[in-house]
């Protein structure tokens, strides 16, 4: 009886350890950028360039390869001297701004977070909009 009951010991370990490794492969399967490099004037996403990047003073914009640009950004101080960022999304036409959220990096990481990019590395405009609401402070 002993040996029994630590067989279904065994096989129930089994069966939960198999659970877990599937669920995680489940959860890492959904992200669809899982590596994030930044450079001078450009952005890679898993290993590809994704994006080109263009920076004067405060001002900087997140082109696509075409040079099109998708994404402008002013970082400021405000009247207590802590940093901000305004940032357009040209492609849905709105303005954005969270006090976490300033800069490029600190953007691209935020969106890659909310699986805004797809796998080809292009901006899915629907989870934009949802990152959008969710988290500017704007209209808040």
């Amino acid at each position: 009886m002993n040996n029994q009951n630590n067989i279904i010991m065994l096989k129930n370990r089994i069966v939960l350890f198999t659970i877990c490794l599937l669920s995680s492969y489940l959860v890492m399967a959904q992200k669809n950028i899982t590596e994030v490099q930044f450079e001078k004037d450009k952005i890679i996403l898993n290993g590809k360039k994704a994006f080109d990047y263009r920076k004067e003073g405060n001002n900087y914009a997140i082109l696509d390869l075409k040079g099109n640009e998708l994404i402008t950004g002013e970082i400021r101080k405000n009247d207590k001297g802590k940093w901000f960022s305004i940032i357009t999304f040209k492609m849905v036409d709105k303005t954005f701004s969270n006090k976490k959220i300033i800069g490029r990096n600190h953007l691209i990481f935020a969106l890659a977070e909310e699986n805004v990019f797809q796998k080809n590395l292009k901006i899915n405009k629907e989870k934009l909009l949802e990152f959008i609401q969710k988290y500017n402070e704007l209209d808040k």
